[in-house]
């Protein structure tokens, strides 16, 4: 934000009378809009994975409440592992989704929403 105000055309924009917020909202914030989008999206993938990592360790969400890490823990033990391997590998590969999915509709988000990447027209 500080090296994109000194620019020209906020400069251009002060000159032509543009209020503040006008500046802010109209030509500062679709300049860093698509970082904004990615480190919120990333913000949830990781707060995903943290509470799984709690759980896993005992600390997160405590039974009777369902949840990912608590699941992998139940299947996590070699002999569990080896007699029923689908009670770590399901939960697990459903963690590994949910974290994909949220890096997708982040750069979905992006896509959409940048201004650098519309093409003529859109």
């Amino acid at each position: 934000m500080l090296a994109l105000r000194e620019g020209e055309y906020i400069t251009a924009a002060r000159a032509m009378g543009a209020s503040t917020w006008r500046i802010v909202w109209v030509h500062l914030l679709p300049n860093v809009s698509h970082l904004i989008v990615v480190v919120l999206t990333a913000s949830l993938g990781a707060m995903a994975g943290a509470e799984v990592g709690l759980t896993f360790l005992g600390v997160g969400v405590q039974p009777p409440h369902p949840s990912f890490g608590a699941m992998i823990f139940d299947g996590s033990g070699l002999r569990q592992l080896q007699a029923h391997p689908h009670l770590l590998l399901i939960p697990a590969a459903f963690v590994s989704a949910l974290l994909v999915a949220f890096n997708l509709l982040g750069d979905a988000l992006n896509d959409i929403l940048s201004p650098r990447r519309r093409g003529p027209g859109g």
